[in-house]
């Protein structure tokens, strides 16, 4: 003859499903939302990945070590990667190297005015001399950019996308976000796509 479970053995089979429908289900859900989210983060960084290593692999040889260079000469201060992507999207890498619009010169588009305040200048002859070095000699165009990318950063107390902004909008650097989202992006596929 079977017994009638005790008080004890109904607590626990109540206790069992309450667990089950309160905790483990959620728990499991969320376990697999997880999953999924960092399979399609996986998924859509390889296809970003190929798809932005496509881009590198069209810049010329002369692009390439351009890229080089600009590491070389931003990596002391640890901004090795974003003045090479600032040389990629100011000059496309040195291939143009004059902005007549905006007074933009040299790889790393370094503005007339940035060039006036850094050389204390404003006379006619000597900013042409400068603005000459700095279309054509690209150790000076980078000495302009890391020279105001560090005082970019300090301003912004070591906040690297407003530092990124100022360099592009000066005074307004609120309103360089594209400018600095295209950064970043430049950034990561120097990263990912180029050996070291």
């Amino acid at each position: 003859m079977k017994k009638d479970p005790t008080n004890w053995h109904m607590v626990f089979w109540v206790l069992m499903i309450i667990f089950h429908e309160k905790i483990l289900k959620p728990f499991c859900v969320a376990i697999l939302i997880f999953i999924g989210f960092l399979s399609f983060m996986h998924f859509h960084k390889v296809e970003a990945s190929v798809m932005s290593c496509k881009e590198v692999s069209k810049l010329s040889d002369k692009q390439v070590m351009n890229v080089y260079k600009s590491y070389q000469r931003g990596s002391e201060d640890d901004l090795g990667y974003t003045l090479a992507a600032i040389a990629w999207r100011e000059s496309s890498l040195g291939k143009y190297r004059v902005n007549y619009r905006s007074n933009d010169y040299g790889v790393y588009g370094i503005n007339l005015a940035t060039i006036q305040r850094l050389e204390k200048t404003d006379k006619y002859y000597k900013t042409v001399e400068h603005i000459q070095e700095t279309i054509f000699d690209d150790d000076k165009g980078a000495q302009y950019a890391l020279r105001t990318l560090r005082w970019n950063l300090q301003y912004h107390k070591g906040d690297w996308r407003k530092a990124v902004m100022h360099y592009n909008k000066g005074n307004k650097w609120w309103l360089g976000q594209d400018y600095v989202n295209d950064i970043s992006i430049k950034v990561r596929i120097l990263r990912t796509c180029l050996p070291q």
